[in-house]
């Protein structure tokens, strides 16, 4: 079981058949060349022919891939089964009498291109090192993975959310280590927006590095609808106020069309994704910092979900339902709905993600598009791009490389490996400012519009995208949803908000 382990082989599957591509994948194998990836043969035997970013529950981005013939993959694995007993003794370090430096990376196309990408360009510069890939799933990534990152033998950089429901305790008892190092050394507290850097702050320090980021909460319009309806999009992508909104709305009923498609079914992460976007328009920058922060047991709580800001909050997006912004039935449409409406023109706005640009031109979208934000809430700020940074790079203290863990994530963050690994292999926006114009050559035209968007007028780290699970997104988006069916108001969502921070604060 070991030796298949170590050659990232499932043990689970039996011998079906063979075939030349797998003897010579397995010739390879037993001239004990330590493999690249430790993961789910399925997964390794993909075949990539075009990379679709999808919005997928809470902000996080999955592709669509073909994949090979299943018999050829069980082949695959089965046909490894059968000789690992005979490459038991290939296991061991790097060859040459390299440093193996153990990195996980979570599973997915996207995050597998990234992962390659920046090992590539860390061995190109250390040839003394091989970095040895290990996968986790998305779902092990925020539940058994801090298991193995306190075991007697963790990873050199390990996968652990900074919101996770394990993260501060792992912080506090000093199993993973502070990365003051590496912010002084790769300069981060200038290359992270500001934003970014206070999201990510755990009692004062930084445990977590992020690298790579998202956009959400973004209106995408219909320009030829718009135009039907006799509609002005904001030269400045911002609707002004919640009246433009209406009037928005209004305007493409009265062409037949719905307005704002809009996921309010169980389960959708769009109703708190609204919360991200109006929220700091309805805080100062303290309360917003301290809404971000205050689940920490040991932060201070100046910022309470009873007071105006998320009250007010809350209050607007029951205006946006009592004032026709969303579509007939939206509580009970998905979001796979809400997204073919919009593409198939019969609504003429849609909340997504940066990714979603791409989508639309990878399906063939027959119309011109473009974007905007929700109004503020108080009219006096400006709304800006709602951003996801979440710190997953962790170095466990018990790793047996630390210094060389600690050279490897400053080389993540470099303005090298943003654009290498990042941009250009997963298709993604960097972590860093700073990034040259040429990195985003192949960049959506839509994405680079909102990129020059953050330099002008800066981002905003999401509310549920920074703090747990447990008070933001799985527990706050039924409240959400509650008020919208007329079953609940936005004083007792933020007594029951407030409360559920005392358990979170005291677990």
């Amino acid at each position: 079981m070991s030796s298949l382990v170590q050659m990232g082989i499932h043990p689970t599957y039996s011998l079906l058949a063979s075939g030349e591509p797998v003897k010579r994948w397995l010739r390879e194998r037993t001239r004990c060349k330590r493999p690249r990836w430790d993961i789910h043969p399925i997964e390794a035997a993909q075949r990539v022919r075009r990379i679709k970013f999808r919005q997928q529950g809470w902000p996080m981005t999955t592709v669509s891939a073909s994949r090979p013939p299943f018999r050829r993959v069980a082949v695959m694995s089965a046909v490894l089964l059968a000789v690992s007993a005979g490459i038991a003794g290939c296991a061991g370090g790097g060859s040459d009498g390299q440093t193996v430096l153990r990195v996980q990376f979570e599973q997915g196309e996207t995050s597998s291109a990234a992962a390659q990408a920046f090992a590539e360009g860390f061995e190109a510069a250390n040839p003394n090192v091989e970095i040895k890939l290990e996968s986790v799933s998305s779902e092990a990534k925020t539940t058994t993975n801090s298991t193995v990152l306190t075991s007697g033998n963790p990873p050199d950089v390990g996968l652990l959310p900074s919101n996770g429901a394990t993260f501060g305790a792992l912080a506090a008892k000093g199993a993973i280590l502070d990365l003051a190092d590496v912010w002084k050394a790769a300069d981060l507290d200038k290359r992270y927006a500001e934003s970014v850097n206070q999201a990510n702050l755990y009692n004062g320090k930084h445990y977590s590095l992020i690298t790579d980021s998202c956009l959400y909460s973004i209106v995408y319009y219909n320009k030829a609808l718009f135009e039907k309806a006799g509609l002005t999009a904001p030269a400045d992508h911002r609707i002004t106020s919640p009246d433009q909104l209406y009037q928005m709305a209004a305007g493409l009923r009265k062409i037949g069309v719905q307005p704002l498609a809009f996921a309010g079914k169980s389960g959708s992460a769009q109703p708190t994704w609204m919360i991200d976007a109006l929220l700091p328009t309805a805080a100062t920058p303290e309360q917003m910092t301290n809404y971000l922060q205050s689940w920490q047991a040991d932060a201070s709580v100046t910022a309470r979900y009873t007071d105006d800001p998320f009250n007010k909050t809350l209050g607007a997006l029951a205006d946006y339902a009592k004032n026709g912004v969303y579509q007939e039935g939206f509580l009970g449409t998905d979001k796979t709905a809400t997204e073919s409406a919009f593409a198939t023109g019969s609504a003429g706005m849609a909340l997504g993600g940066h990714w979603t640009a791409g989508t639309l031109r990878d399906d063939g979208a027959p119309f011109d598009f473009g974007w905007m934000l929700l109004p503020p809430v108080d009219s006096t700020r400006t709304a800006q791009l709602t951003g996801c940074y979440i710190g997953t790079m962790v170095i466990p203290a018990g790793a047996q490389n630390q210094e060389l863990a600690k050279k490897y994530l400053e080389h993540m963050v470099s303005n090298e490996a943003q654009r290498d690994a990042v941009v250009k292999a997963a298709h993604g926006l960097p972590a860093v400012t700073g990034l040259p114009d040429s990195a985003f050559d192949e960049t959506d035209p839509i994405v680079k519009e909102m990129l020059e968007d953050i330099r002008k007028n800066g981002t905003q780290s999401g509310w549920t995208s920074t703090v747990p699970g447990s008070l933001g997104q799985s527990f706050s988006s039924p409240l959400v949803l509650s008020m919208y069916a007329g079953e609940t108001t936005p004083d007792a969502i933020g007594a029951q908000v407030q409360a559920q921070l005392d358990k979170v604060r005291g677990r």
